[in-house]
């Protein structure tokens, strides 16, 4: 996917703070689509994505905290590993 606009990581943000909270399976395909395309991301864009996941585990607001805040945890500790490959 190419991410063209500002507009694009804005929507991508509001995907990630939409499913947050949720317990269904959006969590599992955010933090997927996510690992795909981390990089494509704006540093930006990146920075409030970690924030809001980090608040969101923070406040127990994550989905189940038995299923959903440990993918959350996990996802941010992979996002801090993806580097560019050249």
């Amino acid at each position: 996917m190419i991410i063209k606009t500002d507009d694009d990581e804005t929507m991508i943000i509001c995907a990630v703070r939409y499913a947050l909270p949720r317990q269904s399976y959006m969590p599992h395909l955010a933090a997927e689509w996510l690992r795909g395309h981390w990089l494509a991301l704006s540093v930006k864009t990146r920075a409030v994505i970690i924030r809001d996941i980090r608040e969101s585990i923070d406040r127990g607001e994550c989905g189940s905290d038995s299923i959903d805040k440990p993918m959350w945890a996990r996802l941010l500790d992979d996002l801090k590993t993806i580097k560019k490959v050249n």
